[in-house]
């Protein structure tokens, strides 16, 4: 599946916005990365967990709703915390599934094993550039054996996996890792030569692994959205990522 992200403002009845984006039909619950550390560290007054708040927010039913970025798993895991508020929505018929949009590996693993989430994000773990993710015990295999749901970001790596101009995505994309940019540029060069695209091997790359059910990709227009979809609709020159995955650049 290749998600196609409309990202708008959750629109409350008294038009007062609360912290909590709609991203097509995925619900994201802001937390550290966004400044409402309380979200997460203060069990009783939890965002998702007050009474009424469907009387607030007008987008219901999502598909899934994601905690994100916690700096510490324990109060979100206690009793009362944000998973509870977050089941709490589920059991009420708001949300459909409910899951973790986070980096830390460990975190994942601790939310895996309460066996309450349907769904995880994960971030930079499985792309060209990084595989960590599929490695032997990791957080793909151990999602899968929970029956989780894997959604994986930054498969193109803010853009620099394009095929763009790496320098000038890098800018673009505030990507500031050295050794990415130069493998980058590197990859990139491979497929001028080959006369082949990084973005459709990059994005068919991801696509082949099949514990991983979603690409968030964050098409910021529609000629993106188109050259995404492009990218993923026509079949790569037989052999190529066999050829690519052994240059090992």
């Amino acid at each position: 599946v290749l998600l196609i992200e409309a990202t708008k403002k959750a629109i409350t009845k008294d038009h007062k916005p609360v912290p909590v984006d709609v991203h097509g039909r995925l619900v994201l619950a802001e937390g550290e990365a966004s400044g409402h550390r309380h979200l997460f560290r203060d069990p009783g007054v939890c965002m998702l967990a007050r009474e009424g708040i469907s009387d607030r927010v007008i987008t219901l039913e999502c598909d899934a709703l994601l905690l994100h970025d916690p700096s510490d798993m324990a109060p979100v895991l206690a009793k009362g915390g944000a998973l509870d508020g977050a089941l709490r929505l589920k059991d009420r018929g708001l949300v459909r599934h409910v899951g973790f949009g986070m980096r830390p590996h460990d975190f994942h693993r601790q939310a895996l094993e309460t066996g309450a989430v349907d769904v995880m994000l994960t971030f930079s773990d499985f792309n060209l550039l990084r595989r960590s993710a599929a490695e032997r015990g990791g957080i793909l295999e151990q999602a899968a054996k929970h029956g989780v749901g894997v959604l994986n970001g930054f498969s193109i790596m803010r853009g620099i996996l394009t095929g763009a101009p790496v320098a000038e995505a890098a800018e673009r994309g505030r990507w500031t890792n050295a050794e990415d940019i130069a493998r980058a540029t590197a990859m990139r060069q491979w497929a001028i030569d080959r006369e082949v695209s990084l973005l459709d091997i990059a994005l068919q790359f991801c696509l082949a692994e099949i514990r991983i059910h979603g690409n968030p990709l964050g098409n910021q227009n529609i000629a993106e959205l188109e050259q995404n979809v492009a990218a993923v609709s026509k079949p790569l020159p037989d052999g190529i990522l066999k050829e690519f995955l052994g240059a090992a650049l």
